[in-house]
């Protein structure tokens, strides 16, 4: 059984949230993050119509708001107030950063502009683009496709976790220029290296569960663009 996670006995303020911000993820995407990552552990930003059942959870109908009190938990999975998106992946960052829980996955939308986006995450996350647009159940049960696409940020995932989520849900991995001994591929008719020596690698998943796990790579250098096949080592 859930129970509400309480860290403060001060209440919050009432937090003013739009219409569109209560929007639940599918549950298919919700078997689809237990099984590749495990259970999920803590909800920071949990409402009573969703699919997901935490060990321990943040509801903000409570007085609780998940941008103050502390998490915890092996896995958190974070669907937040799209409105407020960045303070919500910030918060997601220093929490697994600080040690407080172990894996964080937030589905957000892909905005990919901010300086958080590409000096933080490039560094600490997993970046994963979602194919296509996923349907969202709103309050009343029905549901409606996202207005704009969908990434998931990913912080403390094993490469292991990552193979298994990218065979279930069809989509492509953002890998900037960082040093990443998990994704060392062989390039077809060369040898092993790390497709990170590159400034930008982008590699579609395959879309379904049982098909050859490789991925048709594109790299871009700084001086010249340069195409490569890669074929996952055993």
């Amino acid at each position: 059984m859930a129970i509400r996670a309480r860290i403060h006995k001060k209440r919050a303020e009432k937090i003013e949230l739009k219409e569109s911000d209560n929007r639940f993820t599918p549950p298919s995407f919700v078997r689809a993050i237990e099984q590749s990552f495990g259970k999920i552990e803590f909800d920071p930003c949990w409402h009573p119509d969703c699919s997901i059942r935490p060990h321990a959870y943040l509801d903000v109908r409570r007085g609780d708001d998940g941008l103050r009190d502390k998490w915890s938990g092996a896995l958190v999975f974070v669907n937040p107030p799209w409105s407020n998106q960045k303070k919500w992946i910030e918060r997601a960052h220093r929490q697994w950063s600080n040690g407080n829980v172990k894996t964080v996955i937030c589905l957000v939308p892909a905005r990919t502009d901010t300086k958080f986006f590409h000096r933080i995450l490039s560094q600490d996350a997993d970046v994963y683009f979602v194919e296509g647009r996923p349907h969202f159940f709103k309050e009343d049960g029905s549901s409606q496709a996202t207005s704009v696409s969908t990434m998931v940020v990913m912080f403390g995932a094993t490469p292991t976790q990552k193979q298994q989520f990218a065979t279930r849900v069809p989509g492509s991995w953002w890998m900037p220029n960082r040093p990443a001994t998990d994704i060392t591929k062989r390039c077809l008719g060369s040898t092993l290296g790390l497709v990170t020596r590159y400034p930008m690698m982008t590699c579609v998943a395959p879309s379904r569960a049982g098909f050859p796990y490789t991925s048709a790579c594109k790299s871009q250098s700084a001086t010249k663009n340069r195409s490569i096949s890669l074929a996952e080592t055993s």
